[in-house]
């Protein structure tokens, strides 16, 4: 009941940002100014594609949602970790690390439900 749940969960998170992701990057694709924002830009764009495929995947029961959603999880942590920096000069660097880390956690454990409910 509880791996149901979760799997679910995760796939809610990953269709949610999976749609966000692609619907922003393409749309903020001429707001990026700078080499970093580009970089910040293409890693939204490729969580959003990473979470629409996992998301299918997940739905699917498919052992490639683990790597697709492995994607999803290094994307989310690069774009989470760097677009403070990117797009507001006066950020420090203490919260980009802690945005940074919080975007990892949420990929390893999505990671994690992913590789539990596939197998």
């Amino acid at each position: 009941m509880i791996q149901r749940f979760a799997r679910w969960m995760i796939v809610v998170l990953l269709a949610l940002t999976g749609a966000l992701g692609l619907y922003d990057g393409i749309h903020e694709w001429h707001a990026a100014r700078s080499p970093l924002q580009r970089t910040v830009t293409i890693c939204i764009l490729l969580y959003g594609l990473f979470g629409m495929l996992a998301a299918v995947g997940m739905i699917r029961r498919s052992r490639w949602a683990v790597w697709a959603t492995a994607g999803w999880a290094l994307a989310v942590t690069y774009a989470g970790g760097l677009a403070a920096i990117a797009y507001a000069p006066e950020a420090t660097a203490g919260g980009a690390l802690v945005a940074g880390i919080a975007s990892a956690l949420i990929g390893v454990f999505a990671v994690w439900i992913a590789y539990r409910t596939t197998r």
